[in-house]
């Protein structure tokens, strides 16, 4: 028997099975496929069997795992295939929790793999919460942090907050997977995780803030005035919470109709089309840099925007263009042309304390010469 050995550490995942052949250094086992990721890199252990777990429908082996053997380098349909002494490198991960029923912190380290180190990760989040907060009733989870690549300067940022009444660190754990996934499967160049430090802020409270109105003092501007933007978000209980915002209109700026959009991060993220889809691989730098572009629920934005056409090149806005530079895009392979969401003037944000804030609104004012 061996063991698979996909998470070590504070907590341990992993999955055994029989030796088919051992020639020299060379190892085949199962008999089958594991989860058929093709060429992969998965340490693997001895394993001995305590005892058979009998069913009439498909009996079971309870084993334990043993000292260190190998690395299985192929999971195939036929088998598993691997070598023996030859060492895997895994991504460390850490992941600190601050909540009501528990504090403290967990390292780990998980295999290097594009398919299965997100859903690992997700696992080890969802573990560490549920070892100690609910996950029925309202909750609310902060998730924060970065994950490092190698070779690559930059870290994906992780500032997020989630909550609900059902689950909340299910959703929460998710957020730490999909910005991992999205920069594996999307990149020009293999990468691998260097490691993880992530913290989980977890109260068995409801927090969040809902947009309900939004409106201005002014109808009508000239450039150089200003425009005071109220927003009254309401929340469980009947709390409510308003914001006010100043924007001035600048010198020059062309007369029309302007857009107010107040909403969340990942409305906004939408409004200027960031949402995890690609059409075509992208360097890992600008991966990364997209991935931090992303607005998350710990905020609130407020969108300033016009009707104009604007475009985006490799991943990146470029709003209202000159029109001889628009001409070059409209004929540019790859730059798509945005005119529903127009072009954006100005952002502004703002934050609800430790409360997440959903819901979008939008208004118009008349800008005039």
């Amino acid at each position: 028997m061996i063991s698979l050995q996909l998470v070590n550490g504070d907590m341990s995942v992993g999955a055994d099975g029989t030796v088919t052949m051992v020639d020299g250094n060379r190892l085949w086992a199962f008999g089958h496929r594991f989860l058929s990721v093709g060429n992969t890199e998965l340490p693997f252990t001895n394993a001995s069997v305590i005892t058979l777990l009998a069913n009439l429908n498909t009996s079971s082996k309870i084993s334990a795992s043993g000292s260190f053997l190998g690395t299985i380098t192929g999971d195939f349909n036929t088998a598993v295939s691997g070598e023996l002494g030859r060492p895997a490198k895994m991504a460390q991960v850490r992941i600190g929790l601050k909540g009501a029923g528990k504090t403290g912190q967990y390292r780990m380290e998980m295999v290097q793999d594009r398919i299965l180190s997100p859903l690992l990760l997700q696992m080890m989040c969802y573990s560490v919460l549920d070892g100690s907060e609910r996950t029925l009733g309202a909750s609310s989870v902060r998730l924060s942090g970065s994950i490092r690549f190698e070779g690559v300067t930059e870290p994906i940022t992780i500032d997020n907050v989630y909550s609900g009444d059902f689950n909340t660190p299910m959703v929460a754990s998710l957020g730490a997977a999909l910005p991992v996934a999205f920069a594996l499967q999307n990149t020009l160049e293999p990468l691998r995780i260097q490691n993880v430090d992530l913290t989980l802020e977890a109260t068995p409270e409801k927090k969040q803030f809902t947009i309900d109105q939004v409106w201005t003092e002014q109808k009508e501007v000239r450039p150089g005035e200003n425009i005071s933007i109220h927003v009254l978000m309401t929340g469980d209980g009947a709390r409510e919470m308003a914001k006010v915002l100043q924007y001035t209109v600048p010198v020059g700026a062309p007369a029309g109709t302007w857009n107010i959009t107040v909403a969340d991060g990942p409305t906004t993220n939408v409004g200027e089309g960031r949402a995890y889809n690609v059409t075509q691989a992208r360097p890992a730098s600008q991966v990364v840099s997209l991935l931090n572009s992303m607005r998350g629920q710990s905020k609130a934005y407020v969108r300033i925007w016009r009707s104009d056409a604007g475009y985006t090149l490799e991943g990146r806005e470029l709003p209202m263009p000159p029109p001889s530079v628009g001409l070059i895009l409209a004929r540019t392979p790859g730059a798509a042309v945005n005119p529903g969401r127009g072009s954006t003037v100005a952002e502004l944000s703002f934050d609800a304390g430790d409360a997440p804030i959903s819901g979008a609104k939008t208004i118009t004012v008349e800008v005039k010469e």
